[in-house]
């Protein structure tokens, strides 16, 4: 498991303003958790396994609470390898707190984004 420190802040709405509420949209929280998962494939195996080869099959959240601004901890656990494909789990807590939990499925997939392909030995040995 890998453990990323964020602080957690509103982006720029599509107007350019800046939201002063504390409690974070969900797709906020999506973004920046799908974030915690790239830095940790991109710590893992950077070379090996680019997330340009990868596609997302499939995500899924559940939130335990309010999500705020403000400090939280990513918890990066990937939890399965397949064939072609790898799953992460992120857990985003604040103050010690459970907030989130994500699932991600990334499948390897050809040049075309067409088909999945399996890993290769030296991505997955690189994974594990």
């Amino acid at each position: 498991m890998l453990a990323f420190p964020m602080t957690l802040s509103h982006r720029p709405t599509r107007d350019g303003r800046i939201n002063s509420h504390p409690h974070m949209a969900f797709f906020e929280v999506i973004e920046l958790m799908s974030e915690a998962w790239r830095l940790a494939l991109w710590q893992a195996c950077e070379e090996t396994l680019p997330v340009s080869q990868l596609g997302v099959v499939r995500v899924a959240t559940d939130f335990q609470h309010e999500v705020f601004v403000g400090d939280s901890t990513m918890n990066v656990t990937l939890a399965s390898i397949g064939t072609s494909s790898l799953t992460f789990e992120v857990e985003l807590s604040q103050a010690g707190r459970p907030a989130a939990r994500m699932t991600t499925v990334l499948a390897r997939v050809d040049p075309t984004r067409t088909f999945s392909v399996p890993l290769e030995d030296l991505q997955r040995s690189t994974l594990s």
